[in-house]
Parts: structure tokens; C-alpha cells; sequence
């Protein structure tokens, strides 16, 4: 097989056997420049079966910056309040749209898109037969086809299901009472995923509190018992607040479910109604010391792997590679945003992954904030450090910073940081190509706040790099005249 990228690079007689799966890299590292896209072909090189319309594969390549980037924040009308408990969302296939709720004890209701990243405000969550709004414990997961599913927490069992054709919510059969009688509480997971045994993709709840495990049925509106989730090597039966529930999006009949404070790591497969001991967990140790995971806590699917954040007041970012079984730490959430306050992942947090695009993240928190992460190009190992406008470290207590206004329209920025220690950090600007257009070095100290002259450069989109001993971080900026 031959892979070209049709621009600098390409691997030849890469040796596939039929039905193989390969991981294969370019030789030549390239990033596609933020904001674009490219084509990258694949196609065998056997001359007995060289066929270009028939055997070439083609791969959009959308781009970003590795790392973080705030977008559009979320509306704060129709209720006026900011993401709190019981903030989610989901990715829905079907409409190449991100569903989301606010929580907080409201009905609030959006879809964001992508590509323009643009918020609409859809028709609100009803308070329903119980009259109760969304808070800890809400959930919600999509058919992938522009249906999704949703749960209210706060001590409810109703159950819904909102119709992106329609845009409208209908109440659905209620969530069972169960064995311990207990509603939906905070620890609920929702899922989306196949069953063998019915034919077709059915809805899984972990209800929370407990360790209940349920099945839903579309076309027949019921809900089925499955077997409790484990209780683990603590002996513990409750599934606190943090406590998540995945779908991998690719093999249709695996689940994840994380337990959180005592960090216990299981899969479901949904085929064979099973569960699956012994996984690895989100580790403990990691930079904000030795906290487990809390409330915020939450995980989303994205290019065969699982990317978490721990919650409970952190800003730390996980990412699990199923098959290696293995978690890696990621660049953290930089600590400030465009609301220009200090905030870190807590209560309404949610992660969404976007293929092509990366992940997309609440940090709750009382905030309206809404992140981009773009992955780094690896399968698993480190992150790669490369030189110019790609270049990031990702070495434990990496500092964190985020550049006001932005974009930037008059020409002066405010940069705000928090470093690992005091000392010298030096402050780089890169365009897209790359190329160094000013550098300014920072007597910092562990936090603070520096000034930018930026009036000399063109509209447009540039990196800005802070470096410190064994450390640096990036944020991009979007410059405005």
C-alpha cells in the first residue's frame, strides 16, 4: 500500500495482508495549518491488482493546533444562569450536531454546530409529570440518528426523548424503581449501543446512587434489568457523583464505566450481556496531587480512545487507549477564559467528541465556558514535541494561560498564567507558517499577568507559546482589525 498526503510525504510498500488493520506513519511530519483541511490517499501498489478507482481510500484531514481552544461560549438565555449539575452533551451523527443541556435546575436546551460554531437554543426541557427541572444526575446520550435520550437526575425517574426533526421532547416509560427503589441520583450513566439480543441499538443507564443497570428498548418503550455493575475490590455498592459511562462509537457493543472516588474501571459488552473485570483506572497521582475523581468528572469516545476529565476541582485531562489498556495524561484545561475568571472542572462538566474535529468540553463550574481539544497525532505514548508552531511539552505541572481579549481587535492583550514555579518564562508568537513574529521574555511569578504589544501584527491566526524551565504550554489567537 502507498499513503501520500499529496503535499511533502508519503510511505511506500507498506505490507497489508487481507483484512489487516495497520498503524502506519508518514516519514515527514506535517500539521495541516488551523483552520483547513486536507485529502490523504491510500491504495495498493500490487501491479497484479492496480486499480485506482477501485482500491484508493481517501482520509479528510480537518485541522487545529494540538491542544486547547475556547470557542463561542454557551447562550446564558432563556434562564439567564450558567452550567452547574446536571450540564451534558452528546454528538448525534445523524445531524452533525452537539446536543447540550445547562443543568442548574433548568430546562435549557441547544445544539451547537461545529464547523460555523454557532449555538441555536431549542425548545426546553419539560418539567414533566414530576415538575422537576434538570440537575445532578441528568444524562443524556443520541441514537446517532437525531434522536436523543436524556435523564433529569434530582431524584426523578422520568425518562425523555427529544426528536431533532421536530424539535420537540416526548416523555417516555419511567426509569424502574429497581431493587433498592431509588430514583435517578447523581453517578447516572447514559449510553447508546447494540444488543444482540434484540436485533438492534438500544439505550443503557446506569442509574446512579446504586449500582442498578437497566436497558431500554426503543420500539417497545420498556426498560429491561441487566445485571449489576460490579461492586469492586472496596466492596462498595455506591456510584458517586463522577461516576461516567461510555459507548465505544466504533465497535457498537462495548461499554465503559468508570467509578468514581474509587476509581474502579470495568466494560460491558452489550453482545453477550457481560461484564469485564480487571481494567486499568484513571490513575490518581497526577498534577493537581493525589485527588480522585469528583464531581465533574466525565468522559467522551473520540478516534478509537476515551478522553476524561477528573473533575472534583481539577483542571486534569486523561486520555484511554482500550487496547493497550493504558491511560496518558493530557494537557490540561487552561485555567482561565473569556469570562476572565479563574475556573477549574467541577459540577455540570460534559464531554462530546466530534470526528474529524477532536473534543468538545463544558467545565461546569458555574460557567458558561465551551473548550475545544484537539488530539495530538499518536496512537499512544507521548505526545510529539516538535519545533515552531507545533511545538508543546506535556511534562507533569505544564503551566497554563489564557490571553484576553480574544480575538483581539485593538491591538493590547493581557496574558494571565499560572506556572509550576517563580522565575524566567519566555513568551513566543508564531503565524501560521511557523515563523517567530515576537518574543518577550517574563520575570514571572507562580501567577500573574503580563502585557502584549501586539499593533504591528496582521489579521489573522497565530500561536502564542510560553516556555518556562522543562515546561511550555500554547493557546491560539485570533487577531481582528
Amino acid at each position: 500500500v502507498m499513503i501520500s498526503d499529496g503535499y511533502n510525504s508519503h510511505t511506500a510498500d507498506v505490507p497489508l495482508a487481507p483484512g489487516e488493520s495497520k498503524l502506519a506513519f508518514l516519514p515527514v511530519p506535517w500539521v495541516c495549518p488551523a483552520g483547513g483541511s486536507f485529502v490523504c490517499d491510500a491504495w495498493i501498489t500490487c501491479p497484479s491488482d492496480m486499480y485506482h478507482p477501485s482500491d484508493t481510500a481517501q482520509v479528510l484531514v480537518k485541522s487545529g493546533i494540538p491542544g486547547w481552544a475556547e470557542r463561542t461560549p454557551l447562550p446564558a438565555p432563556p434562564s439567564g444562569k450558567p452550567i452547574k449539575y446536571g450540564g451534558c452533551m452528546a454528538y448525534d451523527a445523524g445531524t452533525a450536531l452537539i446536543y447540550a443541556s445547562k443543568g442548574n435546575k433548568t430546562g435549557d436546551f441547544y445544539s451547537y454546530e461545529p464547523e460555523a460554531g454557532t449555538w441555536a437554543t431549542l425548545t426546553g426541557i419539560p418539567l414533566g409529570a414530576e415538575g422537576k427541572p434538570v440537575y445532578k444526575g441528568s444524562v443524556i446520550c443520541s441514537d446517532g440518528n437525531g434522536m436523543m435520550y436524556l435523564t433529569k437526575g434530582k431524584n426523578t425517574v422520568g425518562f425523555w426523548g427529544y426528536d431533532a426533526t421536530t424539535n420537540a421532547w416526548t416523555q417516555l416509560t419511567n426509569v424502574p424503581y429497581g431493587g433498592s427503589g431509588k430514583k435517578v441520583k447523581q453517578g447516572a450513566g447514559l449510553a447508546w449501543a447494540s444488543s444482540a439480543r434484540f436485533g438492534h441499538d438500544c439505550v443503557y443507564l446506569l442509574k446512579g446512587y446504586k449500582n442498578e443497570f437497566y436497558r431500554y428498548d426503543p420500539p417497545t418503550n420498556e426498560w429491561h434489568t441487566l445485571i449489576d455493575a460490579p461492586i469492586g475490590p472496596a466492596r462498595k455498592i455506591k456510584w458517586n457523583d463522577g461516576s461516567w459511562l461510555v459507548a465505544d462509537a466504533d465497535a457498537g457493543n462495548m461499554l465503559y464505566a468508570f467509578k468514581s472516588k474509587y476509581h474502579e474501571f470495568y466494560a460491558y459488552d452489550t453482545d453477550a450481556d457481560t461484564w469485564i473485570l480487571g481494567l486499568t483506572p484513571m490513575p490518581i497521582p497526577g498534577p493537581a496531587g493525589n485527588k480522585k475523581a469528583k464531581s465533574g468528572s466525565c468522559a467522551a469516545w473520540y478516534n478509537g480512545k476515551i478522553y476524561a476529565f477528573k473533575g472534583g476541582n481539577t483542571t486534569e485531562f486523561w486520555r484511554y487507549w482500550p487496547e493497550g489498556d493504558s491511560w496518558q495524561r493530557q494537557d490540561e484545561i487552561p485555567l482561565w477564559g473569556m469570562g476572565g475568571r479563574r475556573k477549574k472542572v467541577k459540577g455540570g462538566a460534559a464531554l462530546a467528541g466530534f470526528p474529524g474535529m477532536g473534543v468538545f468540553a463544558f467545565k461546569g463550574n458555574k460557567t458558561l465556558e465551551f473548550w475545544q481539544y484537539t488530539p495530538y497525532n499518536v496512537a499512544a505514548g507521548a505526545q510529539p514535541s516538535r519545533d515552531g508552531i507545533t511545538a508543546v511539552s506535556t511534562e507533569i505541572g505544564a503551566p497554563s494561560f489564557a490571553i484576553a481579549p480574544n480575538p483581539l481587535a485593538g491591538g493590547f492583550a493581557t496574558v494571565r498564567y499560572s506556572l509550576p514555579k517563580a522565575g524566567l518564562a519566555t513568551l513566543n508568537v508564531f503565524d501560521v507558517t511557523g515563523r517567530t513574529v515576537l518574543t518577550q521574555t517574563l520575570a514571572a511569578g507562580r501567577t500573574g499577568t503580563a502585557g502584549l504589544d501586539l499593533r504591528k501584527l496582521e489579521a489573522g491566526v497565530y500561536l502564542v507559546k510560553v516556555t518556562t524551565e522543562g515546561f511550555s504550554t500554547t493557546q491560539k489567537l485570533v487577531v481582528e482589525h
